[in-house]
């Protein structure tokens, strides 16, 4: 058992509180029940606490003696002695009823205790959630519908005036913070004038709704942030709903929903959606704020019904045509137009049946976006236009009818060269339809340097007096107007001749190669000097002028520019054997033999079908074969090939020989001939070679 050292009440050993008094029990309170003395520390140790106070002849207890008072009277009066065991104590009623009700009512006290607590808990959230600032997130944007009905458009954005910065609501809140503390007549006339500068943030649109969350009337605005201790705090509210990132753009902001815009109408109830990041929520509760109903909707109202508009309807403009195919023209008629709308036509000339003309129609209003439209306003109406610059197409119709010309029928071309260097030189119109040779031009393109296989083209262009005359010309012209054909170089077109037809070119020659051969018998017979050759002696006689062998030299170069002056692309050589009789020399007296060989040539030789270009022929001795084949068949930079194959070597029997029968009396005149001129010093002028020079005029001839 232990007492109450307070009021002396009996208390159970267990008992924490008072049941009497409410003085809380300390553990040790039974100590003075054992037989515990709370001097005994100090006794053991010999000390005295009154010590002090007797060493001065004090007496702890006298201030309560003299005035007749007894400190202990009070224990005594309860029965209960100070320095040994408590005296028994009798019971108190009332306590003891209490005590017996509580033993009784232990779950209800249990529930009691829990409800207080459940109490407080709930004044402090109480207090705690009335603390912040709630507001509908509706009440924050300003939703306004634009443009027409059924294609109607949606803005929205934060419901403060329009325009107003940060740095305007500093100056509105410093301000309103010197507002009490202007006393001069500047100061105040400093103050209007910023009110009327913020004043002009406003709409002019009565219906324009701004939030009085961000109202900069200072009444409106400071009745709305109920949670703010003062002004400088519901500004700082406001600062926190007006945060933005470092691109400018607020943390708060609602999206309509997707695929509305620019379809709605009248009715329709449009959802719009607040998105918070957790952060920014924390930020807000730390300004004491917190944003219900991220959700709301607004009804779509007050789009003004449009007309819709065709610039392109024929009771606005009217287009025709007239005047022949080809060469045909537009009218248009626009006496019909509205709203200062003009038109502009890409061409209106030379039109041929199945042309399209493109209409653009300028309008000359402002014009508004409706969603995928636009809108004007004119004549106190309303137009719905799709484009901002219409246009139409209109196909050519109705023109006369022209006779059809094929500007190809019949052309031919004039060549220079052949192939692999053919040039297409012109066409030759001579054997076309006079309107063709009158009204259309020709052009060549990639007409250089061809050889079989490759392309070149024809193009043709006729003038607007052969529409006028009643003709067109047959295929569809392109971008520039021309009638473009496309040709083949093929075997029919002139090329150089080559070894394959070497010989069939020298044959051609016909006469022409008599006529060499003639004058070579004469620059060779009753000769004692002839050109390169050797003789010895005085040619009595011609035993033999035969053609050994044909060869055709091709120039190595695949570029005809390439070619040099002086040069050939191909040459046609003929190869001929001579055997002579020479006159008995003086000494011996017998008669001698002599043999050489001479070259009948012509360079840069075209065919065309079946027909040869003429030539000029050139012709030269040599002493022997190897000299031959070095100046006409070993050349660097040309290939040389043997027309029919075989040796170069000539044959061992002749059976083909080309000889010329002369008279006694012509052989005598050729004898004395031949005396007169070899007792001259310039007897080898009577050779006919072919120099250089001639080689180079003859290929200037055939350029």
């Amino acid at each position: 058992m232990k007492f109450c050292p307070k009021c002396g009440a009996q208390l159970d050993d267990t008992t924490k509180f008072c049941g009497s008094c409410g003085t809380v029990i300390e553990d040790s309170a039974p100590a003075v029940q054992q037989g515990y003395d709370p001097n005994a520390g100090y006794q053991q140790q010999g000390y005295d606490p009154n010590a002090g106070y007797q060493q001065q002849g004090y007496d702890p207890n006298a201030g309560y003696q003299q005035q007749g008072y007894d400190p202990n009277a009070g224990y005594q009066q309860q029965g209960y002695q100070q320095q040994g065991a408590a005296a028994v104590k009798q019971p108190n009623p009332t306590v003891e009823k209490l005590k017996a009700f509580c033993q009784k009512n232990v779950k209800l006290l249990g529930i009691a205790a829990a409800a207080l607590v459940a109490l407080i808990v709930l004044i402090i959230v109480l207090v705690n959630v009335n603390k912040y600032q709630k507001i509908d997130a509706a009440d924050l944007f300003r939703v306004e519908f634009d443009g027409l009905n059924n294609y109607g458009t949606a803005t929205v954005n934060l419901a403060k005036p329009p325009y107003m910065g940060a740095s305007d609501y500093t100056d509105l809140d410093k301000a309103y913070a010197m507002r009490d503390k202007i006393k001069d007549i500047d100061g105040l006339e400093d103050l209007e004038d910023l009110m009327d500068d913020l004043d002009d943030y406003t709409d002019d649109d009565d219906m324009m709704y701004i939030a009085p969350y961000f109202s900069i009337d200072d009444a409106t605005f400071q009745k709305a942030w109920t949670k703010a201790d003062d002004r400088a705090e519901a500004a700082k509210m406001r600062n926190a709903l007006l945060k933005t990132n470092k691109k400018g753009e607020f943390y708060l902001k609602a999206e309509m929903e997707k695929g509305k815009d620019g379809k709605l109408k009248n009715g329709d109830k449009v959802k719009f959606t607040v998105t918070l990041s957790e952060d920014y929520v924390n930020y807000l509760k730390d300004n004491k704020i917190k944003i219900k109903n991220l959700e709301f909707e607004k009804e779509v109202k007050e789009l003004e019904e449009g007309i819709e508009f065709d610039p392109f309807d024929e009771k606005y403009i009217k287009v025709t045509f007239e005047g022949t195919d080809g060469s045909g023209r537009m009218n248009m008629d626009t006496d019909g137009a509205i709203a200062y709308t003009w038109y502009d036509y890409d061409k209106s000339w030379d039109l041929s049946n199945g042309d399209k003309v493109k209409i653009t129609a300028e309008i000359g209003q402002t014009l508004k976006e409706a969603g995928d439209v636009y809108y004007f306003e004119y004549d106190k109406k309303c137009y719905i236009v799709k484009d901002k610059n219409p246009s139409k197409e209109y196909e050519v119709t109705g023109l006369t009818g022209l006779e059809e010309l094929d500007p190809f029928d019949g052309i031919k071309f004039e060549y220079d060269r052949g192939t692999p260097f053919l040039r297409v030189k012109r066409v030759i119109k001579d054997d076309l339809d006079q309107e063709l040779i009158d009204r259309v031009d020709y052009y060549l393109e990639n007409n250089e340097g061809l050889k079989v296989g490759d392309k070149f083209k024809v193009k043709a262009y006729a003038w607007s007096g052969l529409q006028s005359d009643g003709y067109k010309i047959k295929g569809t012209p392109d971008s520039d107007g021309y009638i473009v054909k496309e040709y083949t170089v093929d075997a029919s077109f002139p090329a150089y001749v080559t070894s394959d037809n070497g010989e069939a070119a020298y044959e051609a020659f016909g006469s022409k190669i008599d006529d060499q051969i003639t004058d070579m018998r004469k620059n060779v017979n009753g000769q004692r000097w002839i050109s390169n050759v050797d003789l010895d002696s005085t040619v009595q006689s011609i035993s033999s002028f035969n053609k050994i062998s044909t060869y055709v030299g091709f120039n190595s170069k695949t570029n005809y520019d390439s070619i040099g002056w002086g040069e050939y692309v191909n040459r046609i050589i003929g190869v001929y054997e001579i055997k002579v009789k020479l006159e008995p020399k003086e000494e011996d007296g017998e008669e001698g033999e002599k043999t050489f060989y001479a070259v009948v040539y012509a360079d840069d030789v075209v065919v065309e079908g079946s027909t040869y270009s003429d030539a000029r022929l050139y012709n030269k001795f040599f002493d022997n074969m190897d000299d031959l084949r070095k100046e006409f068949i070993n050349v660097e930079g040309y290939t040389v090939v043997k027309c029919g194959g075989g040796s170069d070597e000539p044959e061992p029997e002749v059976t083909t020989t080309t000889t010329t029968t002369t008279s006694a009396a012509e052989e005598s005149s050729a004898a004395e001939e031949s005396s007169s001129e070899a007792s001259e010093d310039s007897s080898e002028a009577a050779v006919t070679t072919a120099p250089a020079e001639d080689t180079a005029d003859s290929a200037a001839e055939a350029e």
